[in-house]
């Protein structure tokens, strides 16, 4: 009889060892989840494009369409295989004279600069009538012609950094 006891006592023991390995597992998955839940929702999404085209409102605007705040980190400018850290109004007013005789309203990026989720920037609008405006087009237009590109690396408040560059409309993910 002492066998049978001690056969019980060790399957018992073992099924609280094995319940207890499942519980953790599950604990783990859980807290995962969790984690993965509240990095989601602060989720910062910056997109870059137009509104207005072929109007006296063209703009070139940038838009927060995430569900967090999104910290600017840098601002760079490619052109003519060059490297300019500023954003594209202090560029084109800087290093270009293709905008001199247009008449623009713009909002400088910065790093440091927070946009909150919901919040859109016009980076460079036309302002006037429909000739400035075409003027304003025909000037960005060369300017891509000649392989100027813009990049802004941006981050959320848990530090998970996204590259944004004017080739693509979709943020990629900094390791």
């Amino acid at each position: 009889m002492p066998y049978n006891n001690s056969r019980a006592d060790r399957i018992v023991s073992f099924s609280a060892i094995f319940i207890s390995l499942l519980t953790l597992c599950v604990f783990v998955y859980q807290t995962t989840l969790i984690h993965k839940q509240q990095r989601m929702s602060v989720l910062p999404n910056l997109q870059i494009g137009n509104s207005g085209y072929g109007s006296k409102d063209f703009a070139i605007v940038m838009e927060n369409t995430g569900v967090g705040p999104a910290i600017i980190e840098s601002v760079k400018i490619q052109y003519q295989g060059k490297t300019f850290d500023m954003d594209l109004p202090s560029f084109l007013y800087e290093h270009t004279n293709k905008i001199d005789s247009v008449q623009l309203v713009y909002s400088n990026i910065s790093p440091g600069q927070l946009i909150p989720a919901g919040r859109k920037v016009e980076i460079l609008k036309a302002t006037g009538d429909d000739e400035n405006a075409e003027r304003f087009t025909q000037a960005l237009q060369s300017l891509r012609e000649t392989d100027m590109d813009m990049e802004i690396i941006y981050r959320s408040i848990y530090e998970e950094r996204w590259i944004l560059t004017g080739d693509s409309p979709v943020p990629q993910k900094v390791d």
